[in-house]
């Protein structure tokens, strides 16, 4: 904003007041079924996985109608908001919860970056 009105270029802010950002927030941050609930559980059942992952969200989330799953790529998921549709899709790896040993796991956190 300052940079805009040091070289003179007038520009209007959005009103984003009207936006309920609720289900949104509800889907990815909710406990204890939301999108990062489900993930961190996924990444510490023992043969956890991508596809059990994406299974689990869309058996706990789907009265959510933000969540959606692509027509077209059946390994993948969609959350729409109030911008527009983000849409993730897991890295495969065939153990989750042994890439995960150490508490940290770059694919889980990448996932969760993405979705955010």
């Amino acid at each position: 904003m300052e940079e805009n009105a040091e070289e003179g270029v007038v520009v209007e802010v959005a009103d984003l007041s009207d936006i309920d950002n609720s289900e949104t927030l509800e889907l990815i941050e909710g406990n204890p079924s939301g999108v990062f609930a489900l993930l961190n559980e996924e990444c510490v059942v023992p043969k956890g996985s991508d596809a059990s992952l994406l299974d689990k969200m869309f058996a706990n989330l789907l009265g959510n109608k933000r969540l959606k799953r692509p027509l077209r790529n059946r390994t993948a998921f969609s959350i729409n908001h109030y911008a527009a549709t983000v849409s993730a899709r897991p890295r495969p790896s065939p153990n989750v919860s042994a890439t995960n040993a150490n508490g940290s796991n770059d694919s889980c956190t990448e996932l969760a970056s993405s979705v955010a």
